[in-house]
């Protein structure tokens, strides 16, 4: 079932509730997941482009602005609690970018996360490169890189127990096998996550001045 956040008694309800069951409990953020239709994935899990909602979009319509419609109806409920949020989202737009959530990709090629990250600051729109999988720990290592200088760095791990420093390699990681050299690795990453630690008051600083002045910081941290 997809609700049509384009209504406004619908938008509300979703919104309420959201409120009620997360932010009014302390959920800080939310990571809007299968709101894109992506073309490039194995399945056809959404719905179809022939479907009809009850404002009069069709289905091509809806996947056009489910993006941004989703992010307003979440955004809603923080703004009532008079609460921030940094969230994340699947599917978003350049109008978009006032909107305190960054766009990822369910695509994992690294060059392509790349070029998205240099690409997004033509539209003003936040896009994160988070880290999922990793073919070697070498390449653990440049995606940790990548995530670490965008918008939010996140490593999203959920599919394996054991950090990805202690193994790359999925199925090992859920044996508990781990790199012989993985102390090193975890080092390397602390590192890292030590030097985006740093950047915080820089990055708070630019978000505030977007927000409160409409402006993205320029070059310089």
């Amino acid at each position: 079932m997809v609700p049509d956040l384009s209504v406004q008694e619908a938008k509300e309800i979703f919104a309420k509730h959201h409120l009620k069951e997360f932010v009014e409990k302390g959920i800080a953020g939310f990571k809007l997941d299968e709101c894109d239709s992506s073309d490039f994935v194995h399945s056809n899990w959404s719905f179809p482009d022939i479907a009809l909602f009850p404002s009069g979009m069709d289905g091509e319509q809806m996947h056009n602005h489910l993006g941004m419609l989703y992010q307003a109806a979440i955004h809603a409920p923080f703004e009532e609690a008079g609460r921030r949020t940094l969230s994340q989202v699947r599917a978003s737009g350049a109008l978009a970018a006032p909107s305190p959530f960054v766009l990822y990709s369910d695509l994992y090629d690294h060059k392509v996360f790349i070029r998205g990250v240099v690409n997004c600051g033509f539209s003003g729109l936040l896009w994160s490169p988070e880290v999922r999988q990793a073919k070697s720990p070498q390449d653990l290592i440049r995606r940790i890189q990548t995530a670490v200088f965008s918008p939010m760095a996140l490593l999203n791990c959920w599919r394996i127990p054991n950090p990805p420093w202690m193994q790359v390699d999925r199925d090992l990681n859920v044996n508990g096998e781990f790199l012989d050299n993985y102390e090193e690795i975890r080092d390397m990453c602390r590192d890292l996550f030590e030097i985006r630690m740093s950047l915080i008051p820089y990055l708070y600083s630019s978000y505030a001045r977007y927000n409160k002045e409409g402006r993205r910081p320029s070059g310089r941290l």
